[in-house]
């Protein structure tokens, strides 16, 4: 019985580090979550400007679709012009050109590589060092 006492110890030990390696570095660990939540954040940060750019669309399109002189403006700044105006450019001034922007591209990169068994084998090591350290501790104290 002695002499299998300090190897349970030393596979619970094995186990207690794989189970705490997992919970922090894992795939589903506290880490990976922590990723996640940024991710979200990120996605729910790109849909309000998508829905504010949604609802000034839905304003614009009103506005379209009701008024003469808006649709006149409108086809000004798009380059269409009646046939008695005269375009005239000045050098150096920024165009006024309203354009939308249509949300950003947000990509969720994993790149995560199968860590169980860099896991297991930090664990099995840690185990047997384990062992080792309790039987040199064993054989110094009885001899």
């Amino acid at each position: 019985m002695k002499r299998v006492l300090p190897l349970f110890y030393s596979v619970y030990i094995g186990i207690c580090v794989y189970a705490v390696l997992t919970l922090v570095f894992g795939a589903s660990g506290i880490l990976s979550y922590q990723k996640l939540e940024n991710f979200k954040k990120q996605i729910d940060e790109n849909l309000a400007v998508l829905a504010n750019t949604h609802e000034d669309l839905g304003e614009e399109l009103n506005l379209l679709t009701s008024s003469s002189e808006v649709i006149r403006l409108k086809s000004r700044e798009l380059g269409y012009f009646e046939e008695d105006e005269i375009v005239v450019e000045v050098v150096g001034l920024k165009d006024k050109r309203n354009f939308h922007s249509v949300g950003r591209m947000i990509n969720y990169s994993d790149g995560e590589i199968d860590r169980k068994p860099l896991f297991r084998i930090i664990s099995f090591s840690s185990a047997l060092a384990f062992f080792f350290i309790i039987s040199v501790i064993k054989r110094k104290s009885s001899g």
